[in-house]
């Protein structure tokens, strides 16, 4: 699925997917509802089959504060 007015997001994220091996891990933060979790499934699916483990984790009301 195209993710329209994301290009340059797309990029970025797939030449961090696509980086060295020695990479430990890529944060993706943003206000709530701006499809960060769809660049990250869109990252994680054009991903080589041997590529990056995708862990994804949601937020709690009682974490807002601590970032």
């Amino acid at each position: 699925m195209p993710r329209y007015g994301r290009e340059a997001e797309l990029k970025e994220l797939a030449e961090l997917v696509g980086g060295p091996a020695g990479r430990t891990a890529v944060l993706v933060r943003g206000a709530a509802g701006i499809g960060k979790s769809a660049l990250v499934e869109a990252a994680v699916s054009a991903a080589p089959v041997a590529g990056p483990r995708a862990l994804k984790t949601t937020g709690a009301e009682a974490e807002r504060n601590l970032a």
